[in-house]
């Protein structure tokens, strides 16, 4: 945990100071940081699931905070407003997703958020057919 969050934490500064440098300094530093905000992403999902610590109140605490530090992100990036719209217009569109596996009767077993990629509804079973993939395909959009 404390190799992914200080890290996080020490290229943002670096990013904020680096600004006043030159925007060319910045921009490698924030190809590094949004890497390691794949990972807080990854612990924020693992603590979702119970299974980063073996208390449930740690993944709890830990889950929310990683939770927050990615929605940071996006809320520094395109503000409050645009980054609250974005993260319900990917859940709109993986509900869709969702719709169309339970129709064709895929167990479903949740939807995930990638940060910077969108997300992503994951089924349990493979398609049975071209036609049930290109259903769950098009439902999404």
């Amino acid at each position: 945990m404390a190799n992914t969050l200080l890290p996080y934490a020490a290229l943002w500064a670096l990013m904020y100071f680096s600004l006043g440098v030159s925007g060319w300094l910045t921009v490698p530093l924030a190809v590094l940081a949004g890497g390691f905000l794949i990972r807080v992403f990854i612990i924020s999902h693992d603590c979702g699931h119970g299974s980063f610590f073996p208390t449930t109140r740690a993944n709890d605490v830990l889950g929310f905070i990683t939770g927050v530090l990615t929605f940071a992100s996006f809320y520094a990036l395109f503000g409050l407003s645009a980054a609250a719209m974005l993260i319900i217009l990917i859940l709109i569109h993986e509900v869709g997703h969702v719709v169309a596996m339970k129709w064709a009767g895929i167990p479903v077993k949740g939807i995930y958020f990638v940060p910077f990629f969108g997300g992503v509804a994951v089924g349990e079973d493979r398609y049975r057919s071209e036609a049930e993939r290109g259903l769950v395909a098009l439902m999404g959009p």
